[in-house]
């Protein structure tokens, strides 16, 4: 192991390894009184596998567990009116500027896991309605979906369709700055 990685083998007194199948950094979980601490990579795709391959686990095992059910419905457009009818439902938004790019604006629907699968539903319709074209994607209702340009590459791969770009004009502008 490289000395720059030496510290992810550390670990503190009396927790307990989390093994990553997925990367060289482990999770590590720690009790501290009544509390159980769960630390996990940052990594956005080791730390879920970690999640629901260790930490969720455990957690089931000692809790009876209802989570709610999160749609995410990304679009290329900021408003949605909300009527406040739909009561339990929380319903922020986000836009991804962190990256150097706004490629989508994501409106979070969490609902309580008692709410009827047909009333969701209409409710996510009625939203998606409401933005129109700008809708390219919505997860939380199976359909595994991504951000804009695999949503684009999912299109085109389905209609056969190609592009080409020649590159002269922009100055480098339509290629990423890495």
């Amino acid at each position: 192991m490289p000395e720059s990685n030496r510290k992810q083998a550390m670990l503190p007194h009396g927790s307990e390894r989390i093994d990553n199948d997925w990367g060289t950094a482990p999770g590590f979980a720690l009790k501290h009184e009544r509390c159980w601490f769960v630390f996990l990579p940052g990594v956005p795709t080791e730390m879920k596998h970690l999640f629901q391959d260790s930490v969720l686990p455990t957690l089931s095992a000692h809790f009876s567990l209802r989570p709610g059910l999160l749609v995410t419905i990304k679009t290329l457009a900021w408003e949605i009116r909300h009527s406040g009818t739909h009561q339990p439902i929380v319903i922020p938004s986000r836009c991804s500027w962190f990256s150097r790019r706004a490629d989508d604006v994501q409106t979070k629907l969490l609902f309580p896991p008692d709410y009827p699968k047909a009333a969701m539903t209409a409710l996510v319709a009625e939203f998606a309605e409401q933005l129109g074209d700008y809708v390219f994607a919505i997860d939380g209702l199976g359909e595994i979906t991504g951000d804009l340009v695999f949503e684009i590459d999912k299109l085109m791969t389905a209609g056969k369709f190609t592009l080409a770009v020649m590159e002269t004009a922009s100055h480098g502008l339509l290629a990423p700055n890495v």
